[in-house]
């Protein structure tokens, strides 16, 4: 039976938003009746502590016709909540409180949503005691696991939309993105109707939908020297300089970009040495075939093998195309390169390019 109350919150307003239009849709099953669905928004010049007062008279109010549904739709002010505080709205949040807490309504439905609602404090733990909690943040940049974090975010989304995409252009997607999940739901609507419905969605559809932003043109560098392709990757480089008015940062940013992308190919090498394979095909097999102790054992030598099974088999069979020599060869390399774009006066340009040129030629090494 589906929770009579929930608390849905975070800091990931978005999603916040498209959970609580779900959930009510579900709890309402589709109803507009206002003796079946009432959704109390803030008015204009209204205070937060106003919307509560309204809220909790719905609430202390029987429905007339079987159940009903309150939805708190985006409160402004969890913040506010204070224990010993007499302010105006946090007096009213523990009224909230109160009634949730010692006057549970079987025959009410209550959804509250908006950003921020205290783990710690005394609504949140009502909430989660007496009903369900759902949490949505944003996955940070600086978490090194941000870009997975996201990608899984855009695959619930594509699946709850019952949209397939193939993990080279969902890799692509997400660098993309970035982490603004305001725009999945959008870029997965344009996807469907490009792809006309049509399942997987490939990186070419991708790349047609979202393009010229510098995330898709970086990722088409960092993909051009993992297939070592001059043409493509010089190309990507002239669109990404032609419209950078800091250079120096751009340059920077690529040249880290493709140190990851070697220090992968590295880890690369060493997973497929260590658990004795020649065909990437068999790499998703095998990884799955060992113990629990020894998959974490290999996670923390080798933090690829967390990565999609797909990513990473396109991983392996790209590094493939470096020798072992190329590769501990570009990577000095990017940091000779980076030692020169903070130590002379050479255009940041020319570093980068002739960076490419000696990574990708068959003589660089």
């Amino acid at each position: 039976m589906t929770s009579a109350l929930h608390l849905i919150s975070g800091n990931d307003e978005a999603r916040i938003k498209l959970k609580a239009k779900e959930l009510v849709e579900i709890l309402s099953e589709g109803s507009t009746d206002p003796f079946a669905l009432e959704v109390i928004s803030r008015q204009e010049s209204e205070s937060p502590d106003e919307m509560l007062k309204r809220t909790i008279l719905s609430y202390m109010s029987p429905p007339f016709f079987g159940k009903k549904t309150i939805w708190l739709d985006d409160f402004p002010a969890f913040k506010q909540e204070n224990g010993t505080s007499k302010s105006a709205t946090a007096l009213e949040i523990r009224n909230l409180v109160e009634q949730i807490s010692q006057f549970p309504a079987d025959n009410i439905n209550f959804v509250i949503s908006g950003n921020d609602c205290d783990k710690r404090k005394a609504l949140y733990k009502a909430c989660s005691k007496n009903g369900e909690v759902h949490l949505f943040n944003k996955p940070e940049k600086k978490n090194r696991n941000w870009q997975v974090e996201m990608t899984q975010i855009v695959r619930e989304q594509a699946n709850e939309m019952h949209l397939s995409i193939q993990p080279q252009a969902l890799d692509y997607l997400v660098t993309c993105l970035g982490n603004d999940t305001q725009r999945v739901q959008p870029t997965l609507e344009t996807l469907w109707c490009y792809a006309n419905g049509q399942n997987p969605i490939n990186l070419n559809q991708v790349q047609n939908v979202i393009s010229g932003n510098e995330a898709a043109d970086a990722w088409i560098y960092s993909n051009a020297l993992s297939k070592r392709s001059l043409e493509i990757a010089l190309n990507s480089l002239n669109i990404l300089m032609s419209r950078e008015k800091d250079p120096e940062s751009l340059v920077s940013r690529l040249l880290m970009q493709a140190s990851s992308l070697f220090h992968n190919f590295v880890q690369a090498k060493l997973v497929m040495q260590a658990l004795k394979l020649k065909n990437s095909s068999e790499l998703e097999a095998t990884l799955k075939s060992v113990d629990p102790d020894t998959f974490k054992y290999y996670k923390s030598k080798y933090p690829i093998v967390s990565f999609h099974p797909y990513r990473l088999k396109l991983i392996v069979e790209d590094s493939r195309r470096y020798s072992n020599k190329e590769t501990l060869g570009a990577m000095d390399l990017i940091n000779t390169s980076m030692q020169k774009l903070f130590k002379s006066g050479s255009s940041k340009r020319l570093i980068l390019e002739s960076l490419t040129h000696r990574i990708i030629s068959k003589t660089s090494a």
